[in-house]
């Protein structure tokens, strides 16, 4: 199988969904990787990891073991995802918060010019 093949099976042909369209997504979801719709990703930053994990999967080949890995591997990094948001908004709101209390701080020491249409 070539990358080639891959790509046209991650982008089947049709319309981009919207992410909230995603359940439609799930219960829609078949066997045949040419019949699979994704979420519209207009960052791009979906489409190695879909390639991969079609890729992943066609090597299962109907085995448990490998089935069970690949499942495993799936379940850790939709953990570590649901993590890193959290943490990544709880570090965006602090970084807000500390420019806020920065900008307060620095605000009555800040100078005003008198008339900012004087010439230099």
């Amino acid at each position: 199988m070539t990358d080639t093949t891959i790509e046209a099976k991650v982008n089947p042909a049709g319309e981009p969904v919207p992410y909230n369209q995603i359940k439609d997504l799930v219960a829609r979801a078949t066997a045949n990787p040419a019949e699979l719709t994704f979420p519209t990703d207009k960052w791009g930053f979906t489409s190695q990891i879909k390639k991969e994990v079609l890729k992943a999967a066609s090597s299962v080949r109907g085995q448990d073991d490998k089935h069970d890995l690949l499942i495993g591997t799936l379940s850790v990094l939709i953990r570590h995802i649901q993590l890193r948001k959290d943490s990544d908004k709880a570090l965006e709101l602090a970084r807000m918060d500390r420019h806020k209390a920065a900008a307060t701080e620095r605000a009555p020491r800040e100078r005003i010019t008198a008339d900012a249409a004087a010439p230099l």
